[in-house]
């Protein structure tokens, strides 16, 4: 998947799609723990389960025994702690800047990815 063309752009596509979504207005609580199909928003489930295939693919590159089922599980706990901490984090940040909500998302977007940036490396490192 990682390495066709396809897969990539699908890959970009569904982060670009996720970081407009993440900012408009009917989107529920990230910790929301149902499914609200009238907005196709699946709250914390379907964060960590989309997460956790992406895991799975990943793995799935690397080869070896339980590959497939570590890169879900780490990716499935990523998300919860990404999840809680992303809501902890903006709820603060809301509070003490007094800045509209969806300028903070876009903060916390940007430090997603200076984490992300600053990771992988060292997960290609290991590899």
């Amino acid at each position: 998947m990682f390495r066709s063309e396809v897969g990539r752009k699908l890959l970009i596509g569904a982060g670009a799609a996720e970081f407009v979504a993440d900012k408009l207005p009917w989107t529920q609580s990230r910790l929301a723990p149902r499914i609200q199909w009238s907005t196709l928003d699946t709250g914390l489930f379907g964060r960590v389960a989309l997460v956790a295939l992406a895991g799975a693919a990943l793995g799935s590159e690397y080869g070896g025994k339980y590959s497939v089922a570590k890169g879900a599980l780490f990716a499935a706990l990523g998300a919860i702690l990404g999840n809680l901490g992303g809501y902890y984090f903006r709820t603060a940040a809301d509070e003490a800047t007094g800045l509209p909500d969806p300028a903070v998302a876009v903060i916390e977007d940007a430090a997603a990815v200076a984490l992300l940036n600053a990771t992988v490396p060292v997960v290609t490192a290991v590899r």
